[in-house]
């Protein structure tokens, strides 16, 4: 799998609350199958939308299943007939997930609704960014249903965007963008300190602390199977 097949099968959805997120597409054993974050889908897949030619259109999907528990995937299945540029034929694509600690990896996106330029079938193209794996959750290196923690910036849109690692030239899907963890940070009343010279706290915010939350793509394709 090529870096065209990644960018060629990801896509910018909205769901019915019009909040936007990210959604691939991957084929496991002859189906065809779309792989989103949980919380982008929320209760029904009924009106899901796609960006395509500069412009929102139904996303006709049927559920495939929701992962239990705290793993944020969500499968579908759409009977949209999608250009042929959509889905290379490149086979089956390789998600298989050996990570290493320190690996760099690129995950795929729309942040805060931001594409590039409309590919030649029609659909905005994701932005790519990349980080290293600094750890692993939810069980021992060789869980494979784990979650991944990367170090890197992701911001909201990128959810259910496919993480993918790169090896000699290879792309394969390692797992489903979920978020970010939060750090809790003081927030000062600033009146406060320059009147009185001391610092009142007056309430608490929720920042960016570089860590990407990532579920394992194993669990996607145990809905699929």
């Amino acid at each position: 799998m090529s870096q065209l097949d990644v960018v060629s099968r990801t896509f910018h959805i909205k769901n019915q609350k019009n909040k936007t997120g990210t959604a691939f597409m991957l084929d496991v054993g002859g189906f065809q199958y779309i792989v989103t974050a949980r919380h982008v889908v929320l209760e029904s897949v009924d009106n899901l939308s796609i960006s395509w030619n500069g412009e929102w259109q139904r996303l006709p999907a049927e559920l495939v299943g929701h992962c239990e528990g705290d793993t944020d995937i969500s499968v579908l299945r759409t009977n949209r007939d999608f250009p042929k540029e959509v889905n290379p034929d490149c086979g089956d694509l390789d998600t298989e997930n050996d990570l290493s600690l320190g690996e760099e990896v690129r995950f795929y996106g729309f942040p805060h609704g931001i594409g590039t330029l409309l590919s030649n079938a029609g659909h905005s193209v994701a932005l790519v960014k990349h980080g290293i794996v600094s750890g692993f959750s939810g069980g021992p290196l060789t869980n494979k249903r784990g979650s991944i923690l990367i170090d890197g910036h992701n911001n909201p849109g990128f959810s259910g965007g496919p993480l993918v690692t790169i090896r000699n030239n290879n792309y394969k899907v390692a797992g489903v963008i979920s978020g970010y963890l939060n750090s809790r940070q003081k927030v000062f009343d600033k009146n406060a300190m320059e009147e009185i010279g001391r610092k009142e706290v007056i309430g608490y915010s929720a920042e960016n602390s570089g860590i990407v939350i990532v579920h394992n793509i194993q669990s996607a394709l145990d809905l699929m199977n």
